[in-house]
């Protein structure tokens, strides 16, 4: 304190003892020099300050103008000496807003940092990841205990246009009773597949869009070797709450292949209905819903229907845990496969954004 007191009086004499005709000189390197000029010629200019006589190449001055009143004087010089290096004042300004030092802080931040930078430079740019994985109890006619894993994918392009996809895979051990009273126990991986959704909304202003959903998948505890569901349909976006409930509905026609044990019938025309749900009811958990049914156009004895739901809890900004559970029955099937299937999922989700 007693420093700035003692810098403020010297600045003040300083600028008292100015000439009448003081200029104030703004050189290239950003330096100011107040004075009188004493003499001038085409190369230099000789300035007297109230310390010295100072000779300046004409080059170096930027710009000249008068110096400062009386009245501005006290001002300019509390303001000069006010200014501090910008390497102290932030020091003493993070030492002053936190009781930790500023290399602790400075540690606590990077982790973060470091991995906002690393996922900014592998993701393309508009695109947002996901990985997933998780521990899965399943129940149809046996009971199996599965490891599952998954890769999703979404993009929006401007209001209109947005794209997504997802693909998974299980590793399942699968336990049950034959038809003789047997019990097994073995290892089953022959269940994954992907699946893509188009979204084209008709405007701006509007909620109405066309869909188009395309999917592949290998179940073979259904004893399904390949399957193929191509939707097509109408569809409208509810939103709710400052959009913090999101309902999505389609309707629309749609065609399946299936490749199963003891099945004839390849090709399976169908009318499909859609619905998912989306409620961030905090700020850090959200409940996800899902409910897709379909019945075959040739045969209303051939139907299939899924309903899903589950919470996800935002944990951190580099993962999130969930627990889901799933219900379906499919009759787009031979008569001997499985046909309902429970399951249970307790998980995690890296977030790729």
């Amino acid at each position: 304190m007693k420093n700035i007191t003692l810098n403020i009086f010297l600045a003040l004499a300083a600028l008292s003892s100015l000439p009448l005709n003081a200029d104030v000189f703004v050189l290239k390197n950003g330096d100011r020099i107040t004075g009188e000029v004493a003499s001038k010629t085409e190369d230099k200019t000789s300035i007297q300050t109230p310390y010295a006589l100072i000779d300046i190449p004409n080059s170096e001055i930027v710009s000249v103008s008068a110096a400062p009143t009386d009245k501005k004087q006290e001002e300019l010089a509390k303001e000069a000496v006010a200014e501090k290096p910008a390497e102290e004042s932030a020091a003493q300004n993070a030492i002053a807003a936190s009781d930790k030092p500023a290399e602790n802080v400075a540690e606590e931040k990077s982790f973060i940092d470091e991995y906002k930078d690393f996922v900014h430079g592998i993701v393309p740019e508009g695109w947002e990841f996901k990985l997933t994985g998780a521990v899965e109890y399943r129940k149809t006619d046996s009971q199996t205990t599965s490891y599952t894993f998954g890769f999703e994918g979404f993009k929006k392009w401007g209001e209109l246009d947005e794209f997504k996809f997802n693909a998974y895979y299980d590793y399942a051990y699968e336990k049950g009773t034959l038809d003789n009273g047997m019990s097994y126990r073995n290892k089953t991986t022959d269940k994954y597949g992907i699946g893509t959704n188009y979204k084209h909304f008709f405007d701006q202003a509007s909620n109405w869009y066309f869909t188009n959903t395309l999917a592949y998948s290998v179940d073979m505890i259904k004893g399904i070797k390949d399957q193929v569901d191509e939707i097509v349909g109408l569809g409208r976006s509810f939103k709710f709450l400052d959009e913090k409930l999101v309902i999505n509905v389609s309707v629309g026609p749609s065609i399946r292949y299936v490749n199963a044990d003891g099945y004839d019938e390849h090709w399976v025309p169908m009318a499909t209905f859609m619905e998912d749900l989306t409620y961030k009811f905090h700020k850090y958990s959200r409940f996800e819903q899902n409910f897709f049914a379909g019945i075959s156009l040739t045969n209303v004895h051939k139907y299939n229907y899924m309903f899903s739901a589950g919470i996800v809890f935002e944990v951190t900004e580099v993962v999130n845990l969930a627990a889901r559970y799933f219900y379906s029955y499919d009759a787009v099937n031979s008569g001997s496969a499985q046909k309902k299937e429970e399951r249970l999922t307790l998980g995690f989700e890296i977030p790729l954004k």
